[in-house]
């Protein structure tokens, strides 16, 4: 993101993208327990959570929080510190349908191409926009992380059924420039 640096860190109406989603997981009643996986150089950033080094991609880094976490057995929730609007509602409603992921529908038309030509045009009545915190039987992600964008698509792998639960239009992820100006104007139509 050029001059705002790591996208997590950048200033979103006096706090940064992260410190959003911090303050929604802790104010969740189904959390106990955070921890912010990132690099090594970020860990005075962050303030009042554990922090764990992350790795070099990001299965890596995931994992890396998993074996921070003491307990056994319990429910985990793997949330994008870019997606700083997410709502303790919405991370209490997909932890109650665990294995869930939240999502919203897709709006555009999607085109599958190949070689540089339109291949298909799939239904958008079954296209959906997964977005974080996804939700897991810990044990069970325990033994299945691996190498994916998508947590939910690892444990599909596995044979797991991932409920889906409707999102939050608001709950975008920055990425650019662009999504930090839209994430100020939803910030302060919330206020």
């Amino acid at each position: 993101m050029g001059e705002y640096g790591d996208k997590i860190f950048a200033d979103l109406c006096g706090k940064s993208v992260l410190q959003y989603s911090l303050e929604a997981f802790a104010a969740a009643e189904s959390i106990d327990d955070i921890i912010v996986v990132t690099r090594a150089e970020n860990f005075d950033k962050i303030h009042g959570f554990r922090v764990v080094e992350g790795g070099e991609t990001r299965a890596e880094s995931v994992r890396n929080g998993l074996y921070a976490i003491k307990h056994e057995s319990g429910i985990v929730a793997i949330h994008d510190g870019a997606r700083p609007l997410i709502s303790p509602e919405l991370i209490d409603r997909v932890v109650a349908n665990c294995p869930a992921i939240p999502v919203i529908p897709v709006k555009d038309t999607i085109k599958q191409t190949q070689n540089g030509f339109v291949k298909n045009t799939p239904s958008r009545e079954t296209l959906y926009a997964a977005q974080t915190p996804q939700v897991f039987d810990l044990a069970m992600y325990r033994q299945a992380v691996g190498n994916g964008t998508d947590d939910s698509e690892i444990m599909e792998r596995m044979g797991v059924k991932v409920k889906i639960v409707e999102g939050d239009e608001r709950n975008i992820k920055i990425t650019t420039k662009q999504d930090l100006r839209i994430a100020e104007v939803l910030l302060r139509e919330l206020n």
